[in-house]
């Protein structure tokens, strides 16, 4: 009879506490379901709880389609959004939520984009593919583009006429250095075949490259006119729009982290600056840091590339759902060219440094600003 009694109350204490917790929004009918389908679809337990918050607080009727496509994904961030908007951006469940989301949504377009650009064989390495060249102690790093990629040779084609320092062992590898467009950077040591002339290098294939310098930010190629204003120092940053009257400009690329853009005059690296485009019809205010600035002196065009500074998360909800979109329509309009490989161009680029932010592509000429007719994209 004591048995019976403790098993009793057992049973009431657990349904008790159900109720509690579904009353609070801690447990739902479908949890069990929702858990046990996350499971079979490989998410961590961190991943199923945050999309099952995700469901409760946008009360969807098929919770379940958070477990399919990224499209239903893409909606729930732009419900959140929504909702925070509604609260003025003041409801910090919701933005510790939607930070949760943008991390595991980013991972998700990120691993797609290695998945689809990673390369293990030099073989794959595209023609035009701008690489820097080690020699053993030789510290200054040789600039070079590979011409021709056979299933004998990778030949690289250097920049200039390079004096080698005589008394190198050519049996010995070079160290190789790269980074391939919308991917990451790359290193391989690689056997140069025979000595090779001053100019023209054949290397010997391999498939250990070492990926390294990954992308941390989904970038998209854009064409976004904006509006540019220099401010003093970082002290000065701000949100407030400043009502499209600064230095005409247009975004070549962007990311959460940063953008490259053209515009008229000099800026040094290390100018701060503060960004004002439309999205939309949203206005959207970005301060950033000049990383890297290129002026073509014969019209007064700089290239620059920029990092964000401190975005706020009213920019960040409306800045965020656009790149992931723009990211899959430029992907899906690729894929429907016939499938057919872009390849690089070659970087004209004087600076020998191998970060990733002086590695990437930039034009070769800046000839032309388009006119600032006084509509935004």
């Amino acid at each position: 009879m004591g048995l019976f009694f403790l098993v009793f109350f057992l049973i009431i204490g657990a349904l008790a506490i159900f109720v509690y917790f579904a009353g609070h929004g801690e447990i739902s009918i479908n949890s069990a379901d929702f858990v046990a389908k996350g499971k079979e679809a490989g998410l961590t337990g961190p991943q199923i709880k945050m999309l099952k918050k995700t469901s409760d607080i946008l009360k969807l009727e098929k919770p379940l389609t958070l477990l399919g496509t990224v499209d239903n994904i893409d909606s729930a961030v732009l419900g959140l959004n929504k909702l925070l908007k509604e609260s003025n951006y003041q409801n910090l469940e919701i933005i510790d939520l939607l930070e949760e989301l943008h991390k595991y949504r980013k991972k998700i377009e990120l691993e797609k984009i290695e998945k689809r650009n990673n390369i293990t064989n030099t073989s794959e390495i595209p023609v035009n593919q701008l690489v820097k060249i080690t020699i053993g102690a030789l510290e200054t790093p040789i600039t070079g583009v590979v011409t021709s990629n056979d299933f004998s040779f990778l030949t690289i084609e250097l920049k200039k006429e390079t004096k080698i320092r005589p008394g190198i062992n050519w049996k010995e590898p070079v160290n190789i250095y790269f980074w391939k467009k919308d991917d990451a950077g790359y290193f391989f040591e690689g056997v140069v075949d025979n000595t090779p002339t001053s100019r023209t290098w054949n290397i010997q294939h391999t498939n250990n490259l070492i990926r390294s310098q990954k992308r941390e930010d989904l970038r998209v190629n854009v064409e976004i006119n904006c509006y540019l204003y220099r401010l003093e120092d970082i002290s000065r940053i701000n949100s407030n729009p400043e009502g499209f009257t600064g230095i005409f400009s247009q975004i070549k690329n962007i990311s959460e982290g940063g953008a490259a853009l053209l515009v008229n005059g000099l800026f040094p690296v290390g100018s701060i600056v503060k960004m004002e485009f439309k999205i939309k019809e949203e206005i959207i205010v970005l301060c950033a840091i000049v990383k890297f600035s290129k002026l073509n002196s014969a019209n007064n065009i700089s290239y620059l590339r920029l990092k964000t500074i401190e975005p706020g998360i009213e920019m960040l909800s409306i800045l965020r759902p656009f790149i992931f979109l723009k990211s899959r329509e430029l992907y899906q309009r690729k894929s429907n060219k016939n499938h057919k490989a872009v390849e690089n161009k070659p970087e004209i680029n004087n600076n020998d440094s191998m970060e990733e932010r002086d590695s990437e592509e930039e034009p070769e000429e800046v000839e032309y600003l388009p006119e600032k007719d006084g509509v935004l994209n």
